[in-house]
């Protein structure tokens, strides 16, 4: 993390921004568990769009870097449990979110 930037009703945008970015991600990954999961078994073809878009949203997923402030933010409703692990995860908490989804993915 790079030095604190004061942003003006920061907590505001976080509590906007975050979960809104969760849901869009986490549609994603449900979205193209189903589409994967009606896919032709075997049809050799080219990755679908979804495909394309779940690759590049985990390659940012394991650059990002996230304040805790930011993670709680996102998950207002988390358990004491889930929050714990969003610490443990430190700047990566973020992604702590998106582990139902991402063992789906492992499975499809």
């Amino acid at each position: 993390l790079g030095p604190a930037v004061h942003l003006p009703y920061r907590e505001a945008l976080l509590g906007i921004a975050v979960p809104a970015l969760i849901e869009h991600v986490r549609s994603l990954f449900i979205a193209y568990a189903a589409e994967e999961e009606t896919r032709t078994t075997g049809a050799a073809s080219e990755p679908s769009q979804k495909c394309c878009e779940v690759r590049l949203v985990l390659s940012h997923l394991k650059k990002l870097r996230i304040d805790e402030a930011a993670v709680s933010s996102g998950l207002p409703q988390a358990s004491d449990r889930a929050r714990a692990a969003c610490r443990l995860a430190g700047s990566h908490g973020l992604a702590m979110a998106f582990l139902p989804q991402l063992a789906t993915l492992a499975t499809v």
